[in-house]
């Protein structure tokens, strides 16, 4: 056995420097937002996130390769290495590379910065080479989750330190800015806990553990119903690793603060579901879900990574229990698929029963791409786009006003998005971690430090059970690499001593500091993009304000007034557009400010008017090979027309906002409107056949936007499908008449 290398040398910054410097970039962008940005949760902590890494993360992950490059090679480096290597060709070959490049409005997570979130496993792998600095981390992150927690318990009682509105009763959203990517986030933290809590074998300190753990397990209890699936799938886990790995006197002499744990949980889950019942029976499926995958993923880890013959039990009874979920799962996948989406979303809840059907649509989508050759799927950030005009009725029925941005299930994403290769790679980086924290765990003494990389094991199960009914943001894409540098930097510190360190090939490290240098490169970029993009957020904020303010205080301003303060808010979104040519959202939004100026000006300055609207449509035409919402950029783009006089040009764009979105009900029914007017001057002018045709097509269309609102219960599009049906009436009538 070859001797344990020492990577660290008296030259250079110390261990403990770079460890803190990580975490700051770790932690610091998780609890920053701004107002100065109307996305305070997105575009502020992609853009403080990219230039810290810029600044301390670069230079750490640099000095961390320049030493030597023996601390890579681990089972995770190659499903890592080749998930980015898939988002990199995901974004070459998407159908929009722009938004797969930078990523879009409301995410702010495009390749660049899903780079840099994948390099800090790297990072913390490269600094944590010794248990005092893994216990330093953890810690570290434990405060965090903490104090995240105790953020979002006060939002849902109401009261929101942040600043915030919250409303009793609301989810805790924390730091996060919305519950459900509080959840992600906040599992890694709380079983961190958890294990830190066992590995502290009752000293003076374990009262604070069970403290810190109970705050952050409470939170997850009245956080989105991902965070309950997540809390309880790592409770599963947690607790049957440690009967997986502790035995006889072992098991007696640990135990204790494990019953502890899931005591405490249990007692909070069950005051939650009897002091705030509103979301009782979800609550209680969520747990149910939870424990179902946790102790399902526990037996798949056990059949691949356990020793048949050492564990020949536990193996069979693993291999038993994986056979039965899925054969239980195959038939309740059958049952439920065979309901009609009415009735699955009846028996289900909305939410859930909606979920089920768009994750049964995105298969097939997924399915569809990969057999036309887009192996490497449609492009980061890219769904939205794609997926809509697959969209099925059925599911614009079970929510009419919805255009999916993502599946809402992050391994579905990944298949969709980062296609078939990225999918496989994505899933290895899970298989390979489990692997490894397995092999850890075997290898790790004392017992104490075993105890910890169980609270790590059961992080990583609570993360991929909570991403099975959300997508990733970026705080739960910096929590999950930081947790698989955890698990790099574990192995490294447990089980690469036993092992024979081969000297590393000669290309290795020139290898490694070109992929570095592209990176800083990318980033330098980035950074300089979110510098423009937070300019421009701002002058849209400003941009946006004042057309609010004009909608809202119609009445009380003057006629002179009203021109200025939509002058005012064009100049602001076209400063707006003028710092980030890439979001078509600012046109979309300068095109209604355009409408609104030319209600004003278009009696006392005609041409004036019209060249404000010319401009804006010429605009937003440069977004329609771009933009992530192409449905939207038509609709509006119509509604101008419709205003300005341009019949033709409206039934245009709103033909174009249809085909891109087929279930647009809103959409068809101003396209029906619009052909019925046109037929009547076609009636008019004497051309019966051109008339015909129209009123057919619009038929068509209002009937088909029936069907979309068919089995909706909200009031308004209850009050919508009625004004419909007198539409068609009307057309029917007209037609009649013409026969």
């Amino acid at each position: 056995m070859a001797k344990k290398s020492q990577r660290r040398t008296s030259e250079g910054p110390t261990p403990v420097l770079l460890v803190t410097l990580s975490l700051i970039l770790l932690v610091f962008p998780l609890v920053f937002y701004s107002r100065a940005v109307t996305r305070a949760f997105d575009l502020t902590k992609s853009a403080v996130f990219t230039w810290l890494w810029l600044v301390l993360g670069s230079w750490i992950l640099f000095l961390s390769l320049w030493k030597d490059q023996k601390w890579l090679k681990t089972p995770l480096l190659i499903p890592i290495i080749g998930y980015a290597l898939s988002l990199v060709f995901s974004t070459i070959f998407s159908i929009t590379p722009v938004i797969s490049f930078l990523g879009v409005y409301e995410r702010q997570i495009g390749l660049i910065v899903q780079l840099q979130a994948i390099s800090l496993a790297f990072i913390l792998a490269g600094v944590v080479d010794r248990k005092n600095l893994l216990n330093i981390v953890v810690d570290t992150l434990i405060v965090f989750g903490t104090v995240n927690a105790l953020v979002g318990i006060s939002q849902f009682f109401g009261f929101d330190p942040l600043g915030f509105t919250s409303g009793y009763g609301t989810e805790a959203f924390g730091f996060m800015g919305n519950p459900d990517f509080f959840g992600p986030v906040m599992v890694i933290t709380t079983f961190l806990t958890f294990g830190r809590l066992l590995s502290d074998l009752g000293s003076d300190n374990t009262w604070i553990w069970l403290t810190s753990f109970a705050l952050q397990f409470f939170s997850l209890m009245v956080t989105a119903q991902g965070g309950v699936m997540g809390a309880f799938g790592g409770l599963t886990m947690g607790f049957l690793t440690f009967h997986t790995f502790f035995t006889g006197d072992d098991k007696k002499k640990n135990e204790k603060w494990l019953y502890a744990a899931l005591g405490v949980a249990l007692a909070l889950f069950v005051l939650t579901l009897l002091v705030f019942p509103a979301n009782r029976m979800t609550d209680l499926l969520s747990a149910v879900l939870g424990i179902g995958v946790g102790l399902t993923l526990w037996a798949f880890i056990n059949l691949v990574f356990l020793d048949r013959r050492d564990h020949a039990k536990l193996w069979r009874f693993s291999a038993i229990l994986v056979v039965v979920v899925l054969a239980v799962g195959i038939f309740g996948v059958y049952e439920i698929y065979s309901l009609p989406p009415v009735t699955i979303a009846e028996k289900l809840g909305s939410t859930v029963g909606t979920r089920l059907v768009l994750w049964k649509h995105t298969i097939g989508f997924s399915i569809e791409n990969t057999l036309d050759g887009k192996l490497f799927g449609i492009g980061i950030e890219s769904f939205r786009r794609g997926f809509m005009p697959y969209k099925p009725l059925e599911l614009s029925q079970l929510e009419p006003n919805v255009n999916y941005d993502d599946p809402h299930n992050n391994f579905l994403g990944v298949l969709a998005k980062a296609g078939i290769i990225g999918f496989v790679f994505y899933a290895w980086i899970f298989i390979a971690a489990a692997g490894m924290l397995y092999k850890t765990l075997k290898m790790a003494e004392p017992k104490k430090e075993k105890m910890l990389i169980i609270g790590i094991a059961a992080a990583l199960v609570a993360y991929a059970t909570n991403l099975v009914t959300i997508f990733d943001m970026l705080p739960s894409l910096m929590m999950f690499y930081a947790l698989l540098g955890l698990i790099m930097a574990s192995y490294n510190i447990y089980v690469r001593p036993t092992e024979e360190i081969k000297q590393t090939k000669p290309w290795v490290k020139p290898t490694t500091l070109v992929a570095w240098a592209l990176l800083l490169g990318l980033s330098l970029y980035n950074g300089y993009y979110y510098f423009n993009a937070w300019k421009a957020e701002s002058y849209f904020r400003s941009g946006l304000g004042n057309m609010r303010y004009y909608e809202s205080n119609q009445a009380s301003l003057t006629d002179e007034q009203k021109p200025q303060v939509i002058a005012s808010s064009l100049y602001f979104l076209d400063k707006a557009m003028a710092y980030n040519p890439n979001e078509s959202y600012y046109a979309i939004n300068y095109l209604r400010a355009a409408s609104y100026y030319w209600d004003l000006t278009q009696t006392a300055s005609p041409d004036e008017a019209n060249n404000v609207v010319a401009t804006a449509i010429a605009k937003a035409q440069q977004y329609e090979s771009t933009t992530w919402a192409p449905e939207n950029l038509y609709a509006t783009m119509a509604n101008v027309y419709a205003k300005v006089g341009g019949l033709d040009k409206s039934i245009e764009y709103f033909e174009k906002a249809v085909n891109w979105d087929h279930q647009f009900y809103s959409a068809r029914m101003n396209l029906a409107i619009l052909l019925s007017n046109r037929a009547q001057l076609y009636l008019a002018q004497g051309n019966k056949d051109a008339a015909r045709t129209d009123l057919n097509t619009a038929l068509e269309h209002i009937k088909h936007a029936q069907e979309v609102l068919a089995i909706t219960t909200n009031e308004e599009l209850v009050k919508m499908r009625d004004q419909m049906a007198s539409i068609q009436k009307s057309i029917e009538s007209l037609l009649a008449s013409i026969e």
